[in-house]
């Protein structure tokens, strides 16, 4: 891949990422149903805490504005 290609998919990357976090921001979660389902399925245990999803939200929205900020920078050094 070329510079230039590498950096439209960290573009892209990033707005996925982005997009992701504004998701998890706006989803309703029961708790309760998260603490049936955790027995059947042990990955979904973390998210029925509110502390452990605004993290993830905050993770998310940070790697994709890193990424889309090196990846423009680079798109536009690469011009």
């Amino acid at each position: 891949m070329r510079e230039i290609e590498l950096a439209w998919f960290s573009i892209v990357v990033g707005v996925v990422l982005i997009l992701v976090a504004i998701g998890l921001a706006l989803a309703k979660i029961d708790p309760n149903e998260l603490r049936k389902k955790s027995h059947s399925n042990p990955g979904v245990a973390l998210y029925r805490f509110t502390a452990y999803r605004w993290a993830m939200v905050i993770i998310l929205f940070a790697l994709g504005l890193v990424t889309l900020g090196f990846s423009w920078n680079s798109l536009s050094v690469a011009h």
